[in-house]
């Protein structure tokens, strides 16, 4: 059940239950998208070589992030109701939020961002979408733990990280602006990793975070 506090406005708790369905949410943020995006190439830690695109997109609202996270109709949600309707929505999302990020790096390319390696990892399967990790999730507060989801509820018999990400989980951030496009690692030739985070799709599913 997809549960919103009382203590939630109750337009804010209508938007929440009742909101857009998901491809409009992701329009709503193209269309929200106002500042130049900022992006990086980051190499992996773990393995020699290979490296992944890593971009911040800034909009105009919260609004369309906060129903991104947080809306029964959201991403999360998605993979809430089945792991493979969320992975569904991830490369629909990938696939959109990554034409306007290869758009805006046309506009300003970098030199340690080029073709084929730009196209492999924005490309790439494991390219993600996710809010940007904020001042609301470093110092959480207590009027922000809004959405109460009954499979992600905290159990003090869990392990200490899943106990982490479902206190995440309940988190309704209203004021963050920013979602973070992440492309799949690459070699700079375009060859493709594979994935780094086997159980992201589960802990989505089971937990409500990652």
């Amino acid at each position: 059940m997809w549960r919103v506090s009382e203590q939630a406005p109750s337009d804010q708790r209508s938007l929440l239950v009742n909101g857009p369905d998901f491809a409009e949410i992701v329009r709503s943020i193209k269309d929200s998208v106002f500042e130049p995006i900022t992006y990086r190439r980051e190499q992996s830690k773990e393995h020699r070589g290979y490296y992944r695109l890593c971009a911040t997109l800034t909009c105009r609202s919260a609004l369309p992030i906060a129903l991104f996270h947080s809306a029964a109709t959201g991403y999360r949600a998605q993979y809430f109701l089945d792991p493979r309707l969320g992975e569904q929505a991830n490369r629909f999302a990938a696939a959109e939020i990554g034409a306007v990020v290869m758009g805006q790096i046309a506009s300003a390319p970098k030199r340690t961002c080029a073709d084929p390696w730009l196209q492999a990892t924005v490309g790439d399967d494991e390219a993600k979408v996710w809010i940007h990790q904020g001042r609301w999730l470093r110092s959480p507060k207590r009027s922000d733990k809004l959405l109460h989801v009954t499979r992600w509820a905290v159990d003090h018999a869990q392990d200490l990280y899943s106990r982490k990400r479902r206190r995440y989980a309940q988190l309704v951030p209203w004021t963050e602006n920013r979602l973070e496009f992440k492309g799949g690692f690459a070699t700079l030739d375009g060859r493709p990793l594979g994935t780094l985070k086997p159980d992201r799709t589960r802990h989505l599913h089971e937990e409500g975070f990652t």
